[in-house]
């Protein structure tokens, strides 16, 4: 990537999200795959003097995580690791145009941006969850909905018209998406209950973790694209 070629990216993701105050980027040298090329290559874009002038004048602050020490950015490198082999494992093998792959890579950002943070309020049932998408557009949403006609009927048999193919083609998305969505889901649950464990076996007092009566939940089987449910233990 080229220093131009940065900058371009940059402007179509402010264009997108609005101009960020912090932008907090990896250390070139804990760049891994690529190796020297890529340290190099990451070296020269950030180092530009036209990129400097760029962040000056958007008043951007961009900080780097500490050399040598990854685990700084766990979080996110653990949930990009996530999103990828969900794709990997969901796509098969299966070849697809690059305008379909820009596509299913828009709608898994929305799907991963809904995760719920934390519920709105005192009362765990207000059904207001905050997600990453409220502070990316305030108006988050998941997606169209999904065509209701099932492709593998047998009793559906219909001409194939324009319009009928347009429909085919967008079933066959959403197949996919859905597939993403299942793998993503356990994978991502699953990360979360591996952090509270590491976390608790961090603590200078080690202890089991049990829910009590009143603790918020995430109620797995309401954990859909576009319902993800908080609960409250009960028994």
């Amino acid at each position: 990537m080229t220093t131009e070629e940065f900058l371009y990216a940059f402007r179509r993701f402010i264009s997108a999200r609005g101009t960020p105050s912090t932008i907090i980027s990896d250390n070139a040298t804990q760049f891994k795959l690529g190796s020297e090329t890529l340290k190099s290559v990451w070296n020269h874009v950030i180092k530009s003097e036209d990129v400097q002038n760029f962040t000056m004048n958007k008043g951007l602050c961009w900080k780097f995580i500490t050399e040598l020490a990854p685990w700084m950015g766990g979080f996110y490198e653990r949930l990009v690791g996530v999103v990828k082999r969900s794709l990997r494992k969901s796509l098969n093998k299966r070849l697809i145009t690059d305008v379909q792959m820009r596509t299913i890579i828009k709608e898994i950002e929305a799907v991963v941006n809904s995760r719920p943070l934390i519920y709105v309020g005192e009362d765990i049932n207000s059904k207001i969850t905050l997600t990453p998408s409220h502070f990316l557009t305030l108006n988050p949403t998941t997606g169209i909905p999904d065509v209701d006609f099932d492709l593998d009927d047998p009793d559906y048999s219909p001409l194939e018209s324009s319009k009928e193919k347009l429909l085919k083609a967008w079933k066959k998305g959403q197949k996919l998406l859905d597939s993403f969505w299942n793998l993503w889901r356990n994978e991502y649950l699953l990360s979360l209950r591996e952090r509270t464990q590491t976390k608790l076996k961090s603590c200078r007092v080690q202890s089991s973790f049990l829910p009590q009566i009143g603790d918020v939940v995430l109620k797995k089987e309401q954990f859909t694209q576009i319902n993800m449910e908080n609960g409250e233990w009960e028994e």
